[in-house]
């Protein structure tokens, strides 16, 4: 019977329905402000909706560690957990980075480019600060 310790992880679920809840609140507004409803919903919700992935799987991926009994421990598992979380950041950026390629050149030609990316830039902020909450408020 092995132990294993599981490092604190955030609530991965509970981040990514906060991100895509606010994504679509925003949409709801922005759009009903603007009087392109469809099209500016459309466009932020798919921009919000990347970075909201994309930080999902980045979280998912950078925390994803154990600390087995036997296993490696100082340096090499130091070593271990930040190229997981570089891989994971690398992967997110990747991940994004397509995303919006694929969006901008095969979208529909009433959504506004720079709406996706201020949507994207904005829920990119919105998952960093939920991510920073939830790991300084650790429950031990």
């Amino acid at each position: 019977m092995s132990s294993s310790r599981r490092l604190y992880r955030p609530p991965l679920l509970k981040q990514l329905l906060l991100q895509l809840t606010i994504t679509f609140v925003l949409g709801l507004l922005f759009g009903w402000h603007q009087g392109c409803f469809w099209a500016c919903f459309k466009t932020i919700a798919i921009g919000g909706s990347i970075a909201a992935l994309s930080a999902f799987y980045s979280n998912w991926r950078a925390f994803k560690f154990t600390f087995e009994k036997g296993s490696s421990v100082g340096e090499v598992a130091a070593h271990t957990i930040l190229s997981d979380l570089h891989r994971a950041t690398v992967s997110k950026v990747i991940i994004s980075a397509v995303m919006l390629v694929i969006v901008i050149k095969y979208g529909d030609e009433d959504m506004e480019i720079v709406t996706l990316i201020v949507a994207y830039v904005l829920m990119s902020l919105v998952a960093t600060a939920s991510n920073t909450y939830y790991l300084k408020n650790i429950k031990q």
